[in-house]
Parts: structure tokens; sequence; C-alpha cells
């Protein structure tokens, strides 16, 4: 489990399972391959590592890389790969100081939203935040699935 703040909201991350993890993966494998970069890479190994602090100047570095990574993908994968990811987390109410899931089940089982006041900004960084936690396994490192020499693109 991993806590961060983007803002002044302060967040709580759990491991997705197995298969969501094997599903994001499939999902954004391809255009990671194509378009990752070394800052890009870089953060997702340095994000799984303890104490690891989102800072606005790994915002600044990482998400145009990601936002190029992402950028041909199909709405409904940009909108499995945020909800899935977000269904990991938890948002501290500040009054309660309680935790609420930052994505719900509908009655008919689709996933939606619990906040109103989330971003898209904060949401994108969030969701980065989780897969870099979740599937930096997939994209570093020597023997990953998706990088088996474990080479960082130049």
């Amino acid at each position: 489990m991993i806590e961060f703040k983007v803002g002044e909201d302060e967040f709580r991350a759990g491991k997705l399972n197995a298969i969501d993890q094997l599903k994001l993966a499939r999902r954004i494998g391809p255009a990671m391959a194509r378009s990752a970069s070394v800052e890009l890479i870089t953060f997702m190994r340095a994000s799984r590592e303890p104490g690891f602090v989102l800072g606005i100047d790994d915002v600044v570095k990482v998400i145009p890389s990601f936002m190029r990574a992402v950028e041909g993908l199909s709405d409904e994968d940009v909108e499995v790969i945020t909800l899935t990811a977000l269904s990991a987390v938890a948002k501290k109410d500040r009054v309660t100081q309680g935790w609420a899931p930052v994505v719900v089940r509908t009655p008919d089982g689709r996933m939606t939203m619990a906040f109103a006041d989330l971003d898209g900004s904060t949401a994108l960084q969030i969701a980065y935040r989780v897969l870099g936690d979740n599937l930096g396994n997939f994209f570093s490192g020597s023997g990953s699935p998706l990088n088996p020499a474990g080479s960082v693109p130049a």
C-alpha cells in the first residue's frame, strides 16, 4: 500500500489483483513499448521505492511522456485503464479523517468516479502513480514480461 498527496488531498492506493494488472498491462503495454521515455521508465522504477514522494518536478517531467505513450489509445482503453487504476485508491476526508473509495460501482456494475471535485489532472496523477506501483515490473527491470532485456529506451 502506498500513501501520497496530490495538492492538498491525501490518497492511499492498494495493489490491484493479478488479473487487473494483466488487463492493464495488455491495454497499455503496446503504447508504452512504442513511446516510453527514459523519464517515464525511471519514474516507474522510483515510484516503487518506499518513501517515494510525487513532487511537482516529477509531474512536469513525466506527464508529457505518459501522454505521448497513451495518445493512440481508444477512449474505451483510457476509461478502463483510468477507472481500474483508480479503483485501488481511497481519498482521505479532511474532516472525518476517514477513507473513501475514489471509484465506486453503480447498481448495474459499471465503475464511476465517487468525487465530483476530482478533476482530470488530479485523476491522471493518481492513476499514473497506481500504474507505476502496479505495472512497474512489467516495463522495467531485467526479465520483466514487457522488457525482457531490462533496457531503457533512448
